[in-house]
């Protein structure tokens, strides 16, 4: 018998077994736990190693996975995916949570610390403006944010995007920011007031990747690897909390299973789970049992647990945008090889016009490969590959991502076969707000068009929430009380984005992790009750 057990690994599940252990709490933590491979790691910076090495096996990979978006009539996948030592990441996902999409593309990880391994390593507060709708506010996640800041390291600065990612007076200082991300981050300041009294607001983000070294982590070095490496001491990781709690014997961690339902036997609930190698069985009596398998797969398993082929779930993610930013003046010139590959720059735009906020990450594209790039120009293949070369150094990428209401999402429900179905809404962000946003971008110097504005398939926005919302006052078997406890399940709590009744547009890992402690501390003192 088990005091608590924990289904998942990912950003969720460690930062509730790291609110238990320091509550005293011996959680069993049940996992796939798919691993990164072994080959040795890059120690340079990527082009100078390129420049010396065959590195096909590290850039395109043995079955050409780092091509597979140049495939016709096929869905991309995030590019940072198609990479040959990151693709462990979403390795079996097919197997071992097989789904039927229409209009949708799920993204699934069932490896050790889950979609943190591949992450934007953006981390930001939700505030009370964005938990209008949730029945938690920015003070009951405050003291989470901050013990998570301490054990995360988060890089950052104070900026004119405090009102909208809160204060946070432990941050490390930000990172060096691109030439590109330096020039448009100059001329915003330029204009500053005007941009300003129309809602767009510029400034540094936040990130879980060290400028300062922390706990032994050593701070970003510029290596250009952020697309290359699953592993980068500078990026934080879930897994890194995890193997920390392991090494201190504060957490007992059971990989290589795949969890299926859960039971009741009296008072005890009984967690059934087979081996993903050779399919034998396993059960576990616990007296609390945290779902933290993210929002389709804790779905999958409440409805699993009461033989629901009928029911059909909200199932959110973030409606998201690609806009391909050029620099004219940058054209032709020398790439930057010395850079930070991921985000650089965060923009807000307060639209009047709906009273909604929408986020945009800047990104530098020096780190991904130039395949992601090639399908985007319309001549030969080594004309293609001479315009890449003169207009790399003048690109950055923006994702755009926009709020979801509950009646706006897909709809997810469990066939009998054991498959997930899930039927996309078809949602479309309107024309006039993407002329809006590509006229806010040529007045820091950036310029695009709506031709080449890409519409990110609905679900590889990644920010998966609202299968089983919490709410005040729950009135349904799927639904969450406050402190996360299921409806009419007594003792099984949901701490991951399931939970999210709506989702703000802003990355919300943060908040996911801050909210799992919080309800993973209530399950310690319930316990000690």
């Amino acid at each position: 018998m088990f005091d608590v057990v924990i289904v998942g690994s990912g950003a969720s599940g460690v930062a509730a077994a790291l609110s238990l252990s320091k509550k005293g709490i011996f959680p069993v933590l049940i996992d796939a736990g798919l691993k990164p491979p072994s080959d040795p790691p890059i120690e340079e910076n990527f082009y100078d190693y390129c420049e010396r090495n065959d590195c096909f096996s590290q850039v395109i990979g043995r079955n050409y996975e780092g091509l597979s978006n140049l495939e016709r009539n096929r869905i991309p996948v995030p590019a940072k995916l198609t990479s040959p030592k990151i693709r462990f990441v979403t390795e079996r996902a097919a197997e071992l949570s097989p789904v039927i999409e229409n209009n949708y593309n799920l993204i699934q990880s069932f490896a050790r610390g889950g979609l943190g391994n591949a992450w934007g390593a953006g981390l930001y507060k939700y505030t009370d403006r964005d938990l209008e709708d949730f029945p938690v506010k920015e003070k009951d996640l405050e003291p989470w944010y901050k013990r998570l800041s301490g054990e995360i390291g988060i890089s950052g600065e104070n900026d004119d995007l405090t009102p909208y990612f809160g204060r946070d007076d432990h941050l490390q200082p930000p990172l060096r920011l691109s030439i590109n991300a330096a020039h448009l981050l100059k001329r915003f300041r330029r204009k500053k007031s005007r941009l300003q009294k129309k809602g767009v607001f510029i400034g540094r983000p936040r990130l879980g990747v060290l400028s300062e070294e922390k706990d032994g982590r050593k701070p970003c070095d510029y290596r250009n690897l952020e697309f290359w490496e699953p592993v980068l001491s500078y990026i934080y990781s879930p897994a890194m909390t995890l193997e920390k709690l392991i090494r201190s014997n504060k957490i007992r961690y059971l990989s290589g299973l795949l969890v299926q339902r859960w039971d009741r036997r009296k008072e005890n609930i009984i967690v059934q789970a087979r081996s993903i190698d050779n399919g034998q069985s396993s059960t576990f009596s616990c007296k609390r049992l945290i779902l933290a398998a993210g929002a389709v797969n804790s779905a999958r398993l409440a409805l699993s647990s009461r033989n629901d082929y009928r029911t059909r779930l909200t199932l959110l993610d973030n409606p998201a945008l690609q806009f391909p930013l050029v620099l004219p003046g940058r054209i032709g010139r020398r790439l930057e090889r010395e850079a930070f590959g991921l985000t650089q720059l965060n923009m807000i735009y307060e639209r009047e016009a709906d009273k909604k906020l929408y986020q945009g990450s800047i990104l530098e594209v020096t780190s991904p490969s130039r395949a992601e790039f090639f399908g985007s120009f319309p001549l030969s293949a080594r004309d293609n590959l001479k315009m890449i070369r003169m207009m790399l150094p003048a690109l950055m990428v923006m994702q755009m991502f926009f709020p979801i209401g509950r009646k706006e999402g897909a709809l997810l429900s469990l066939e009998e076969s054991g498959k997930l179905k899930i039927q996309g809404s078809g949602r479309r962000v309107e024309d006039k707000i993407i002329g809006e946003i590509l006229k806010i971008m040529r007045a820091i110097g950036a310029f695009s068009h709506p031709f080449l504005v890409i519409h990110v398939p609905e679900g590889h926005g990644i920010h998966y929430a609202g299968t089983l919302p919490m709410g005040k006052d729950p009135d349904g078997p799927y639904m969450c009380e406050t402190n996360g406890e299921l409806w009419g399940e007594p003792g099984v709590f949901v701490v991951d984005g399931s939970v999210f009744p709506v989702l703000p547009a802003k990355n919300f890992s943060f908040a996911v992790m801050a909210n799992a402690m919080r309800i993973a501390c209530n399950v310690a003192c319930s316990l000690k009750e």
